[in-house]
């Protein structure tokens, strides 16, 4: 097994340990580029793809890391294991929690190794 592959395994592993902090949501891949020719309407249609039962921890940012235009006090950090995402993150997809909360993410902050997804959040409804 290669190295990516074992510290993605044990990042993987530690999400499945933290259960109820990490709890499950789906991720909304947004297609911004790619539609669909809707038969029936006659319309072009977007296509996203859902992933649901997306293990995730929400944490906020630290003081230092706040900045009025970038980053701000509501925003979240979404952690997701990199086993745990079939789609590649990108700015515009969308977090949606079963409490009902929804978020965008606004940007992508990886770590060396690609063993987690850091994600910027902010919460949309």
């Amino acid at each position: 097994m290669a190295w990516a592959e074992l510290i993605r395994s044990q990042v993987q592993s530690a999400f499945v340990i933290l259960d109820d902090l990490a709890p499950e949501g789906s991720y909304v891949s947004v297609d911004l580029d790619g539609s669909s020719y809707d038969i029936s309407t006659g319309t072009v249609v977007r296509v996203d793809v859902t992933q649901t039962g997306v293990p995730m921890v929400l944490a906020r940012f630290r003081i230092q890391e706040l900045d009025a235009s970038i980053v701000t006090t509501t925003d979240l950090k979404a952690l997701i294991a990199f086993n745990d995402l079939t789609a590649t993150p990108k700015q515009q997809d969308r977090i949606h929690l079963p409490d009902g909360r929804n978020f965008l993410v606004m940007r992508i902050m990886g770590v060396p190794g690609d063993s987690l997804h850091i994600l910027q959040i902010r919460l949309t409804k």
